[in-house]
């Protein structure tokens, strides 16, 4: 995997919600949101806190595997539907204790700079399931928010948190926050505040059916080409959209798994879905091409 590809990953949590709500976490206005005993604090304009995201990082098992994974509640009054927790290493930690990441180093080049170095290794864990209030989510902890996942509590307790971002749904809006450790304060998306739920008119959109669920964006809509991601959707809900899909004619030259289905119309259109189980999130596109 190369760098950009990795840039990429970093910034998922905030590309998902490109189609309703932002497009990356560098596009902010800062707020200060600190009260007199300098702890975190909701504004009126705030539905969610950093200090309702109740999260622990421990030893899991996700799938059957073993490996380091955060655990975190929604304890706010809102739906949430993406958070990102972003740690770095804490100052003072030395070469002699960087050692537990000379494996990961020795493992493959990708950790290596452009001038021949080594990158500085962080730890980072994301989601996008979509959590009502009270419910919880498990989601594993990687470095640099690769695919490669944290392997011992040795070296995730050489980091400390860097930056928190949480989408949630508020009424019928959603909305992107970021906290920052350091500073003890939020910032949010200056392009927040979107419909939670979007769709076109256009005619190519009018061909595959609408998605029903709680959050649902356009991400790219043109004469030849659309898409739209949603999240909070069910497996089984998944499986109905395909065979609806099916039940419209998108049956030809057709490619099917259980997460992943392709396949055209008599009319030269092709379709793409997929499901992201852990998530529970689901894209889908058509074009012309």
């Amino acid at each position: 995997m190369n760098r950009i590809a990795i840039i990429v990953i970093a910034l998922a949590l905030a590309s998902c919600l490109a189609a309703c709500t932002t497009s990356v976490p560098t596009d902010q206005t800062t707020t200060s949101n600190t009260d007199s005993q300098g702890s975190p604090s909701t504004s009126p304009e705030r539905a969610v806190s950093a200090e309702d995201i109740a999260w622990t990082v421990e030893p899991g098992s996700i799938e059957g595997n073993d490996m380091i994974v955060l655990n975190y509640t929604n304890n706010s009054s809102v739906d949430v539907f993406g958070v990102r927790l972003e740690f770095r290493q804490a100052d003072g930690v030395t070469d002699e204790q960087r050692a537990v990441f000379d494996e990961l180093y020795e493992s493959n080049s990708m950790w290596e700079d452009m001038n021949g170095g080594k990158d500085e290794v962080y730890v980072g864990a994301s989601s996008e399931r979509y959590l009502q209030p009270g419910e919880s989510n498990t989601t594993p902890c990687t470095f640099n928010f690769t695919a490669t996942p944290v392997s011992s509590m040795e070296q995730y307790e050489l980091m400390e948190p860097k930056t928190l971002s949480i989408a949630y749904k508020n009424g019928d809006r959603v909305y992107l926050e970021y906290y920052d450790f350091a500073t003890d304060s939020y910032s949010s998306s200056s392009q927040g505040d979107k419909q939670a739920v979007t769709w076109s008119n256009s005619e190519i959109a009018q061909l595959i059916p609408r998605i029903e669920a709680p959050v649902v964006g356009v991400s790219s809509d043109s004469s030849d080409y659309f898409s739209a991601s949603a999240y909070g959707v069910t497996r089984g809900q998944y499986e109905s959209y395909v065979a609806e899909l099916e039940n419209r004619g998108f049956t030809a030259d057709a490619s099917k798994s259980t997460n992943y289905f392709m396949a055209s119309n008599a009319d030269g259109y092709d379709v793409t879905a997929s499901f992201n189980g852990p998530d529970e999130s689901m894209s889908v596109n058509i074009n012309t091409y």
